[in-house]
């Protein structure tokens, strides 16, 4: 019943670099009923509308809850609408993923991952007012794999530390061939040093006693029985 109230009310809506410009009815929806219009949001973003993306964010600007909104959804929601909220400059997209890990550590960094991998996923189908092109496409992933690759000492996974490692030298890989400079030594050397840095990382949380001394085996295992190291 909400929907049906909402969605003619987000159609009207439309982007601007003012943040102050939303009708007072929002305030007064928030005011009365938080809740429901956070879960409204999430179903508006889940839907095929490409310009729900940019009347949410405006709403939200309005109302200055953007973090507020973000922490409310659930995680692959709320890492779609952190990268168009920060292409239109309203989100330092690289410290809200940070703090985001740095709280839920595995899961949501399973969720960035899984995001980076899905090549179907573009630009395009969250962001109808803005141009786009694989190199913007490329440098949201970098950006992802960058903290994702820094923040590994936070991770109890040696898999999934091991697959944030390869996606970031297989995009290593992908910016150098673009650039036409070959890519062996120099993704080899990326691989290496990545290993070797998320090693030293599980050895310091092994010596606090975070992490057990198995999990850090595991992960140099798999990794020496990858293809690319066999």
């Amino acid at each position: 019943m909400l929907s049906l109230v909402l969605r003619p009310q987000f159609s009207q809506v439309q982007f601007t670099t003012e943040e102050e410009a939303i009708a007072p009815l929002w305030s007064k929806l928030w005011s009365l009923n938080a809740e429901m219009l956070k879960m409204e949001m999430v179903n508006l973003l889940s839907s095929n509308d490409r310009s729900a993306y940019g009347q949410v964010l405006q709403v939200c600007r309005g109302l200055k809850v953007l973090h507020t909104v973000l922490n409310s959804m659930p995680s692959k929601v709320a890492l779609k609408f952190a990268v168009s909220a920060s292409r239109k400059g309203s989100l330092n997209l690289e410290k809200w993923l940070e703090e985001e890990i740095s709280i839920h550590r595995d899961s949501f960094a399973s969720v960035c991952l899984s995001l980076t991998e899905e090549r179907h996923f573009t630009l395009d189908e969250m962001d109808v007012s803005m141009d786009h092109s694989e190199d913007q496409q490329f440098d949201i992933s970098a950006a992802i794999l960058k903290v994702l690759y820094a923040a590994s000492g936070l991770l109890s996974s040696g898999i999934l530390v091991n697959n944030i490692a390869r996606a970031r030298g297989s995009e290593a890989a992908n910016s150098l061939d673009s650039n036409v400079t070959p890519i062996e030594p120099s993704l080899q050397e990326f691989k290496e040093i990545d290993v070797d840095k998320a090693a030293n990382l599980y050895f310091e949380r092994v010596y606090r006693g975070e992490v057990p001394v198995q999990t850090v085996v595991n992960m140099l295992q798999q990794f020496n029985q990858s293809p690319a190291n066999s």
